[in-house]
């Protein structure tokens, strides 16, 4: 099964302070604390990141092997990320457009479920649209709180 979901942000900051934090997958720690969903972003293969860079997302008991699809400085990342046996495979696409006083950051998420996690479908999608809104909210928070270190 296949779904996507866009939530669009506007953050007081310019989009190469955006793009750098979003970019920062070592760095997360120090803006995006663990939920119940999410755990860490570990095993980052190149800091700074590039297109081609990969890393591991710790979720939910599982582990989701990732990789930079799109790196277009303060204008694209598209990430994607996905189990080793195929059952779900999660793309991330962050598109960032200077507005009035800021940044717009569109985020959307493509999940696509196979086999067992196809049966629990809607679950998997609530509960990674309920997460994807508390990073975007920290984003937000972190982002016009305070500098990027």
């Amino acid at each position: 099964m296949r779904s996507t979901r866009t939530i669009t942000t506007d953050v007081a900051r310019p989009p190469a302070e955006v793009f750098a934090l979003l970019a920062d997958l070592p760095g997360f720690p120090r803006w995006l604390d663990p939920s119940s969903t999410y755990r860490a972003t570990v095993q980052v293969s190149d800091d700074p990141i590039v297109k081609g860079t990969t890393y591991t997302d710790e979720v939910q008991g599982m582990r989701l092997h990732g990789t930079v699809r799109e790196y277009e400085p303060d204008h694209l990342l598209v990430f994607h990320q996905a189990r080793t046996d195929g059952k779900l495979a999660i793309t991330i696409r962050y598109e960032l457009a200077p507005v009035a006083g800021g940044t717009r950051v569109v985020r959307t998420g493509e999940i696509v479920t196979s086999g067992f996690l196809a049966a629990v479908h809607p679950i998997v999608v609530r509960t990674t649209v309920r997460e994807n809104e508390r990073m975007m909210k920290r984003l937000k928070e972190y982002l016009e709180g305070g500098t990027v270190a």
